[in-house]
C-alpha cells in the first residue's frame, strides 16, 4: 500500500516517522524523499501585493492555513524568495465531487494576478 501522509507545521518528518514506526505491530514502511511542509509570512512584500490586488478588485481578503502540499513545498527550499499560494473559489470545495468555479471568480483572479504582479513588484 502506498500511503500519503502530510506533516502538520507543529511536527517535524522525524516526529511523524517516530510515531508511525512506535504503532506498527506488523509488516513495515518504506519511507521516500520526505517533502517538508513550509509556513511563509503573510507580512512579506508579495502578499501585501496580493492584499492590495484583492481589496482594489472588489475582493475580501482571508488569510487561510493552508496544510496540503503544492509546488511552494518543492519550491521555498531551492529559491530565496516569498511566496504566497493564491487562487479563486471555495477551498472547501478542492478536490471534492462537486468542486467548481464560477467563470467571474476565474476571471476576477486574472485581474488579481495581472494587478499584484504589474502593479506593486
Amino acid at each position: 500500500m502506498d500511503v500519503q501522509l502530510r506533516v502538520p507545521p507543529s511536527r517535524t518528518v522525524d516526529e511523524v516517522h517516530e510515531l508511525a514506526e512506535s504503532e506498527l505491530t506488523t509488516g513495515s514502511v518504506h519511507w521516500k524523499e520526505p517533502i517538508p511542509p513550509v509556513m511563509e509570512s503573510p507580512r512579506n512584500p508579495l502578499a501585501r501585493a496580493f492584499r492590495v490586488a484583492i481589496r482594489e478588485t472588489g475582493g475580501d481578503v482571508r488569510l487561510l492555513r493552508k496544510t496540503g502540499t503544492s509546488d511552494m513545498n518543492l519550491f521555498a527550499a531551492a529559491w530565496d524568495c516569498p511566496m504566497v499560494t493564491y487562487g479563486p473559489g471555495n477551498s472547501d470545495l478542492d478536490h471534492a465531487p462537486n468542486e467548481h468555479l464560477p467563470l467571474a471568480e476565474l476571471d476576477r483572479s486574472v485581474t488579481v494576478l495581472s494587478r499584484a504582479c504589474r502593479d506593486r513588484l
